[in-house]
């Protein structure tokens, strides 16, 4: 991997993630349930990006193998991360946003990457700091990279199930007034893929 590769790579994602931050927030017609979510994952994210990229510069003796042996693998974790991503991202369609948000006509989506996964969004993008950070070759860089990131992402995922199991969020947006949604409901969406009894 050319010492070009792996900054050019940071930036393609970086620029697709501005992009999503730029087109794709929830509309006028949609419950906001973020809760100051995303501003903290983009700090989380940032500080991540930056200690880690220092730690591989100034802790050469923290790499984790022989030089570069690691990087290969990373990019392939990487673009796989990426990958899985923006399936997740395609399958949601419409349905996607960069804040957590119940739009008036939500619908549960079950197929594609959601038939196995339960975030794969959020999986994907972990698979690429994981990634990144095999291609950094350094322990700390890796640490820097995935706990932070891992813990933020893991919040987020609570305030999404917290939005999509909320009575007042959910029911308010996809049942008629005063309706909530039945048990049956809320057990299809804690447990996508379970096979009803």
């Amino acid at each position: 991997m050319s010492a070009r590769t792996l900054p050019l790579l940071c930036f393609l994602y970086a620029l697709s993630e501005a992009g999503l931050l730029w087109l794709k927030r929830s509309g006028k017609t949609s419950a906001d349930a973020d809760r100051g979510s995303l501003p903290l994952i983009w700090l989380v994210i940032s500080v991540s990006m930056a200690a880690a990229f220092s730690c591989a510069n100034a802790l050469p003796q923290l790499a984790l193998g022989p030089a570069g042996i690691w990087r290969p693998a990373g990019l392939l974790v990487f673009v796989a991360g990426i990958v899985v991503r923006w399936h997740a991202i395609l399958s949601l369609g419409r349905f996607f946003t960069v804040n957590v948000a119940i739009a008036s006509d939500h619908q549960l989506v079950e197929s594609g990457p959601y038939r196995w996964l339960r975030h794969p969004s959020y999986t994907g993008a972990l698979l690429a700091f994981l990634g990144l950070g095999l291609c950094l070759d350094n322990w700390a860089s890796l640490a820097a990279l995935v706990v932070p990131v891992s813990v933020v992402f893991w919040w987020r995922m609570r305030i999404e199930e917290a939005a999509l199991l909320d009575p007042v969020v959910f029911a308010a947006e996809t049942e008629p007034a005063g309706v909530g949604p039945s048990p049956e409901q809320i057990l299809k969406l804690a447990f996508p893929g379970a096979e009803e009894v």
